[in-house]
C-alpha cells in the first residue's frame, strides 16, 4: 500500500519517475512466467508510466 500512496503523491504532479515498481506478489501473478503483463491494470499502468516519458522528451 505505501507503494499505492507515492505513486498517487506523484500522479497529479509535474514530476516524472525515472522507473516503476510493480510488486508481483500483490497481484499473485509471477512476473519471471509473464503473468504479471498479461493484467489489465499492468498494462494500464505501463502504458501511463511510458505516456509520461514520451511527453517529458516532447
Amino acid at each position: 500500500m505505501a507503494l499505492h500512496e507515492v505513486l498517487h503523491g506523484i500522479a497529479t504532479s509535474n514530476y516524472c519517475p525515472k522507473a516503476i515498481l510493480i510488486s508481483s506478489s500483490e497481484y499473485l501473478r509471477s512476473s519471471i512466467k509473464g503473468g504479471l503483463i498479461k493484467k489489465d491494470e499492468i498494462k494500464a499502468r505501463i502504458n501511463r508510466f511510458a505516456g509520461r516519458i514520451i511527453q517529458k522528451m516532447e
